[in-house]
């Protein structure tokens, strides 16, 4: 039997579940930036890290149904808590240390093999959290009764709440990844000791103690960061490592060559200018007396120092990520010193929007669109925002693509759409075919003879010969292109990324998809799990799987209207979390705690001589349980209409308002309030569920914990590389509000089991 007096007091277990919200948000968030940086990541890699830690964080809440036929659960309670501590940092040191060892260094990894490689990374610290929420249902109960499951949802979204806050907005930018978890790491110890202490448990308190005392020594001692991201980068030397809300810069050299990454992901090596020499000299030579210049993205790795080379007036170069130029600047790219270049950081598309700046040359070079960010650069609404930046005769360059003397049929996918999205904003447009196809637009005819334009402004290359610049625009290559441009193909839009969608089936083609044993053992014990949901666990996992929907789309259409500001987005999750918090915290207050339930008095003194507390909570919530049930239709269905009108919400956001007197751009602050009420309705039915479903604190926490973690996992999955890449963000939308519906409709058809 369990030992009642050994429980921890109320305010010290409060206190553990809100620190193991805020160490668990900041696991998340270092692990995904960090796994991202490993692999490379586009939203496949990024929903299969996420929905690998929604989905293990459910199976721990699963297996905590049983944390109540513990002997000393708090005991129990401390001892994870206190290996949770530690985890985060084992994790974060073994995934630098073996992704060079696993996988070929310098390859890309695909997207089965990183599935996998994440599955085990989170196993030990997901199953663990996920545990330790349903015993604090469980802990909890023995206080509140049947509202346990509910504050310990409320507490854990607290932690959560002030843990995202805290990385995004203050931890993100002054300190590693490391010591963002040792942050983490000291509050789950001290909050671990503490509910030993309270619990009675000194030994144990003092172990904890003596634990933190330790970590702390090594802390300062070692320095782990440098040494794990020597690992990260065996056989070079590490010169830099720096980080910024953008990611982490890493300079390194081996062999006199000096290299830069975004974490383990190559961006450039100084010294090489030949794919700078392809995209600046031929978009120069079309308008050799261009005066002004707005260079997007790849300045520091080699654009600048080619275009200084023309006798340009003045060079805007725009990036988002101050901590790359700085770091550029600090090993020698020249050309950021040259008086004519300006420094702008800034969100490309935010600033084009912004500013009234206009110019003759636009250079592109922001990667591939294999993400939604990069996607929004190869829109038909951001070519006509270029458009509107160039001088009447100015040009836009840009380049897509691997050519290999030949386009293979994803390649010609890609080269279709995007030349059919130019056209919508350029009259001509051209394509030369180098190491990647290049294009050039503008509403002026373009230039043939570029070689001959080139020797003239006096410019010197050193891979850009006559012969190259002729082999681009041979015959036989432009006939490749043109047959590729002539087959039929969608524009690329903000909301329908259909780049992104040929970019992730070249992508596929590239590393194809198996299907092994964990992903069959997998597929069968989630289906096994969702035929047996009953209607009130069904509507938990449909309103889990339309938050994190919703989500995804909001914070991609507030990308698409402002830009990619750190901040904003931020600010959209952190509210996100305030309306898991306060909608956790009504829903509790909706219902009298089990205590206060009225029983006749006649029957008071025989369910005192016959029931037990526990059936005394259970019988109380029985009559709650209607009430409940009604609760929990109308909000799933207050997120099927929150669904269906975001399409129409996101399409009215990305115009400006202009009502009477008042002319401004209301945008922001609707989206940082759609984020809030998702986050309001979200929460708000945990309690709900607890309440139409209830058996005991931890049982019913852990079940109604697993069904939200599982439907969060399918949403993030679904929506991130399913509905929005194949059918675009809209679909997506009116796919959700049909999920929500249909939940709704079933629970008000059948009795809750």
């Amino acid at each position: 039997m369990t030992d009642n007096r050994a429980c921890p007091r109320p305010l010290p277990l409060g206190v553990s579940v809100a620190a193991l919200g805020v160490s668990a948000v900041l696991t998340q968030l270092v692990m995904m930036r960090e796994l991202l940086g490993a692999f490379e990541g586009n939203e496949l890699v990024l929903g299969a890290i996420l929905g690998n830690w929604l989905l293990l964080m459910g199976a721990g809440a699963w297996l905590g149904r049983w944390s109540d036929r513990l002997r000393q659960p708090a005991g129990v309670l401390a001892v994870l808590q206190a290996v949770l501590a530690i985890l985060p940092v084992a994790m974060l040191l073994a995934l630098r240390g073996l992704r060079h060892v696993l996988f070929l260094r310098g390859s890309a990894a695909g997207l089965s093999e990183i599935t996998v490689f994440a599955f085990a990374l989170l196993l030990p610290y997901c199953l663990t959290a996920g545990f330790l929420l349903a015993l604090a249902c469980g802990l909890l109960g023995r206080s509140a009764g049947s509202t346990g499951p509910a504050r310990a949802y409320t507490l854990d979204s607290l932690g959560a709440l002030v843990g995202g806050a805290l990385f995004s907005f203050v931890l993100v930018r002054h300190v590693d990844h490391l010591w963002a978890l040792y942050l983490g790491a000291a509050l789950n110890l001290a909050a671990a000791a503490t509910s030993a202490w309270s619990a009675r448990r000194v030994a144990l308190a003092a172990t904890i103690a003596l634990a933190t005392a330790a970590l702390a020594t090594g802390a300062v001692l070692l320095d782990l960061d440098a040494w794990s991201i020597r690992l990260e980068h065996p056989r070079q030397q590490v010169l830099l490592s720096r980080q910024s809300p953008f990611g982490r810069v890493t300079v390194t050299t081996c062999g006199g060559q000096i290299d830069f990454f975004d974490a383990a992901r190559p961006l450039f090596s100084l010294g090489e200018r030949a794919r700078a020499e392809e995209l600046v000299h031929p978009a120069m030579a079309q308008r050799p007396d261009g005066r002004r210049v707005l260079v997007i993205g790849g300045g520091a790795a080699g654009l600048l120092d080619e275009l200084v080379k023309w006798p340009v007036a003045g060079i805007d170069y725009v990036e988002i990520d101050a901590a790359l130029v700085q770091a550029a600047w600090q090993f020698g790219v020249a050309a950021l010193e040259d008086p004519r270049v300006r420094l702008i950081f800034d969100d490309a598309r935010r600033y084009l929007q912004e500013s009234p700046a206009r110019y003759d040359v636009i250079l592109l070079d922001v990667g591939e669109p294999s993400t939604f960010q990069a996607n929004r650069f190869y829109t038909r609404e951001f070519f006509a925002l270029a458009r509107r930046a160039l001088s009447e005769q100015g040009v836009l360059a840009f380049r897509l693509g691997d050519y290999a003397n030949h386009v293979s049929p994803e390649l010609a996918d890609m080269l279709a759409a995007a030349h059919r999205t130019l056209g919508e904003a350029f009259a001509h447009v051209r394509m030369l075919a180098f190491s990647s196809v290049v294009f050039l637009a503008g509403d002026r005819p373009l230039a043939t003879d570029l070689a001959e334009r080139i020797r003239q402004a006096g410019v010197r290359t050193r891979h850009l010969e006559p012969g190259i610049l002729a082999d681009a625009a041979a015959p036989l290559r432009q006939a490749d292109l043109r047959r590729a441009v002539d087959r039929p193909a969608q524009i690329n839009r903000d909301f329908n990324p259909v780049l992104y969608r040929h970019q992730m089936r070249f992508w596929i083609s590239e590393f194809p998809l198996s299907f092994g044993l964990l992903e069959g053992v997998l597929l069968v014990v989630l289906a096994a799990y969702l035929v047996r949901l009953r209607p009130v666990g069904l509507a938990v996992f449909t309103t889990g799987l339309a938050s994190s929907s919703l989500q995804i789309v909001l914070l991609i259409g507030f990308q698409i209207v402002h830009g990619y500001v750190y901040e904003g987005l931020g600010a959209m999750i952190t509210l996100f979390m305030a309306g898991l918090v306060a909608g956790s915290w009504f829903g509790a207050r909706g219902v009298p705690a089990t205590r206060s339930v009225p029983v006749r008095a006649s029957q008071r003194d025989e369910q005192q001589d016959r029931e037990t507390p526990a059936q005394t909570e259970r019988l109380t919530a029985s009559l709650q349980a209607p009430r409940s049930r009604r609760t929990l239709i109308v909000l799933t269905l207050l997120l099927a209409a929150l669904a269906g009108a975001l399409p129409w919400l996101l399409g009215a956001m990305a115009r400006p308002v202009h009502v009477g007197a008042f002319s401004g751009d209301l945008a922001r602050p609707a989206f940082l309030a759609l984020s809030l009420a998702t986050g309001l309705l979200t929460g708000w039915v945990f309690p709900a569920a607890v309440r139409a479903q209830y058996e005991s604190p931890a049982r019913t926490g852990s079940k109604v914990y697993t069904a939200d973690f599982v439907g969060s996992c399918l949403g993030s999955l679904l929506t991130a590389t399913l509905l929005i890449p194949l059918l675009g963000v809209f679909a997506a939308c009116w796919i959700t509000a049909g999920f929500c519906g249909a939940a709704a409709a079933l629970l008000a058809w059948r009795r809750v089991g």
